[in-house]
């Protein structure tokens, strides 16, 4: 049976799909890109960009090694390609931090404006360039031999401080949202008012220290923003404590290098420096995540205050005591003061690996 001739008719109808079809077809647009991200690929692919990444710093860090003959010789030790592994994964995690971060953020906040993160951005970067700065101009100590050591290095460092932008601007978001909720809240706890002063249920007056507060408070939305920032300020911590910790291991892995190599003796690079660096971003990232911790709590204390305020008599019953124990259980305020710090033992745990660190390379050397 031979095929049936196409009318015209048909043939332009096949033409106008044909057509369809290709004009279908457009640019991947950011929902296409939010939809890889969330797609099984996307492990694979974030996989091969960091192996790529470590693979790219290694080799800046070797590139120019031959110039002279102190480089070629440090650049061809083993303890070299192990710092030089160690500082590159360093990167990678931070990229890795940056990016976990920076979208818990997002998510938390929202309504900040783009305008917003590129004012506190230059405000990071002014302190970045301080720092830098600082660093560069530090003297003393042992020399890389390296060709273009100091350079390569200082750029590393300035790019890790970089990345860490998204956990400091989560941390500023944080203050700030918990500043709004403390001007709706009284600074002492109120005193109820008795059922018969106002002919029905027990109402609630606030003191004349918290008179000035007019709004009325939304105690659930505020319960779920402050369970909500405190496991925001949790996942911070965790992640910036393993990223420093990253880089004082990496730091001890080059002092192990500079030994092995003889560029350096425990007399010039003396072990406490590696306990230094690790103390030194210890205490900056602490100068911002102190005052959001304790401002945290002093908030959410003062929430369980707002919910359950002082009996007219002075004498709370047991529902009182009850409420109030479950609300503070809810907020993790019931725990035990060296409990409750529990977050800023995260803080110095780099210190901790720089110790580890410190005997390492005291092992090594």
């Amino acid at each position: 049976m031979g095929s049936r001739p196409v009318s015209p008719a048909g043939a332009a109808g096949r033409g106008r799909r044909v057509r369809d079809a290709v004009a279908s077809v457009r640019r991947p647009t950011r929902d296409d890109l939010a939809r890889l991200h969330g797609s099984a690929w996307w492990p694979a692919v974030s996989t091969v960009v960091l192996v790529g990444l470590i693979v790219g710093v290694f080799v800046l860090l070797r590139t120019g090694s031959g110039r002279t003959a102190e480089s070629r010789a440090f650049a061809a030790t083993v303890e070299f390609h192990i710092w030089a592994l160690a500082l590159a994964a360093t990167v990678a995690l931070w990229v890795v931090i940056a990016a976990v971060v920076g979208q818990a953020v997002r998510r938390v906040f929202p309504d900040r404006g783009r305008g917003w993160f590129v004012g506190a951005a230059s405000c990071y970067g002014l302190l970045i360039l301080a720092l830098m700065g600082g660093l560069s101009l530090a003297g003393g100590g042992p020399v890389n031999p390296l060709h273009a050591a100091r350079v390569k290095v200082l750029f590393l460092v300035g790019l890790i401080m970089a990345l860490g932008f998204p956990a400091v601007a989560g941390l500023w978001c944080t203050q700030a949202r918990l500043g709004q909720f403390a001007r709706f809240l009284p600074l002492v706890p109120r005193v109820a008012v008795p059922a018969s002063a106002t002919g029905g249920d027990v109402a609630s007056e606030p003191t004349p220290t918290a008179a000035a507060a007019s709004a009325e408070v939304d105690r659930a939305h505020c319960a779920s923003q402050l369970v909500g920032l405190r496991r925001l300020t949790q996942r911070i911590l965790t992640a910036v404590s393993i990223g420093i910790s990253a880089g004082v291991v990496s730091t001890g892995a080059l002092r192990n290098a500079l030994l092995s190599s003889g560029a350096a003796t425990p007399e010039t690079f003396p072990s406490y420096w590696v306990l230094a660096y690790g103390a030194l971003f210890t205490g900056l990232f602490a100068i911002v995540f102190v005052p959001t911790f304790v401002e945290w709590r002093g908030v959410a204390a003062r929430l369980v205050d707002e919910a359950f305020p002082i009996p007219p008599d002075g004498i709370p019953g047991d529902p009182w005591h009850e409420g109030r124990a479950s609300m503070s259980k809810m907020l993790q305020l019931d725990v035990s003061p060296l409990r409750a710090l529990g977050p800023l033992a995260g803080v110095l745990a780099p210190v901790a690996t720089s110790l580890a660190a410190v005997f390492v390379s005291e092992v090594g050397g």
